[in-house]
Formats: C-alpha cells, sequence, structure tokens
C-alpha cells in the first residue's frame, strides 16, 4: 500500500516536472521569437524615424507645403504619422494608405536607389513609379539590406511629395549597404 501510494507520487512528481520542462522550452522559444522581431525593429528605430519625420518635414518647408508624413513597419502596422500645420485631414487616411502599399508592394532596393541616387540635385524629374504604378510619394524603406516599413507622404502634388519622400529616404543613406 505504502508502495503504490509512492509509486502514484512519483508518477505525479515526474509529470508535473516534464509539463514544466515543457513550459520552460516553450518560454524560451517566444523569447526567440521576440528577440528577432526586436533586430528588426532595431533597425527602423526611433532615431531613424526622427531622421525620415525631420528630413521630409525640411523639405517640405523648402517646398511652402504642408504634407502628412505616416511611417508603417514591415508588417504594414502603422508606427507614426505627423500631420504639419496647414495640411489637410484627407491626406491623414492617404499618407496611411501610401505607406501601407508601400511595404505591401514595394519597388525594389535597387529600384528605390536609383531613384535617391537621382534625387540629389532635387530638381523636377520625371515622376517615379515602380512596376506596379506605384509611387506618389509611397516608397519602401530599407535598412542593411532588409525590408523595414514603408514611408507615405501626401498633401503636395505627385512631384512634391515624391521630392520630399526621397529627400527623407536619402537622409536614412536607402539603397546602400549599412553593415
Amino acid at each position: 500500500m505504502l508502495s503504490n501510494h509512492i509509486e502514484r507520487l512519483i508518477k505525479e512528481h515526474r509529470l508535473l516536472l516534464e509539463h514544466a520542462i515543457e513550459e520552460v522550452i516553450a518560454q524560451y522559444h517566444e523569447k526567440q521569437n521576440t528577440l528577432a522581431m526586436m533586430k528588426t525593429l532595431a533597425l527602423l528605430n526611433y532615431e531613424n524615424i526622427e531622421k525620415l519625420v525631420f528630413a521630409a518635414q525640411q523639405q517640405a518647408k523648402l517646398l511652402h507645403i504642408a504634407v502628412v508624413i505616416t511611417i508603417y513597419d514591415e508588417h504594414s502596422e502603422f508606427v507614426l504619422s505627423y500631420r504639419m500645420p496647414g495640411s489637410s485631414c484627407t491626406d491623414i487616411a492617404s499618407a496611411g494608405e501610401k505607406a501601407a502599399n508601400a511595404v505591401a508592394h514595394p519597388m525594389s532596393q535597387p529600384q528605390c536607389a536609383a531613384l535617391i541616387g537621382h534625387a540629389m540635385d532635387l530638381s523636377p524629374t520625371p515622376n517615379p513609379v515602380d512596376e506596379r504604378g506605384n509611387a506618389d510619394g509611397a516608397y519602401p524603406i530599407y535598412l542593411a539590406d532588409k525590408l523595414t516599413g514603408g514611408l507615405g507622404i501626401s498633401g503636395g502634388c505627385r512631384e512634391h511629395n515624391n521630392q520630399i519622400a526621397i529627400t527623407a529616404l536619402k537622409g536614412l543613406n536607402q539603397g546602400v549597404n549599412h553593415e
């Protein structure tokens, strides 16, 4: 009778240990996934977001245009939207759609780099458009050769939206390897 009781306690203890081990392993895998996600977020960090917004805002001011600047992450999740005084409320939705579309249907990194390379003189250029017809202030954000988000600019004409977006991306040295 005592040996049966001890055997049952040992089995229960073994089951509890197995359950604890499974739980620790599950937590380990969850932490690994979280760390991988944090590495991606480290690329599109506060400093880089601030650079994008500041450069876009400065270019918009030079062009005397009030715009909305919106950034989405690589999962098409909203990160930030900045509405310059004087921009319209309808531009908020438009900039958001552009940022989301820039992630969902990004132009290639070489294509993005080529457009940014041509932006040095900031003179009027033909409207840059990707193979899907996207542009008008909708650009992917590439950092360390990885798509890390999308940028949407709305409030100006097509040419100015593109110019502002390209200037903002130029501030991050888009299209070049950062490693």
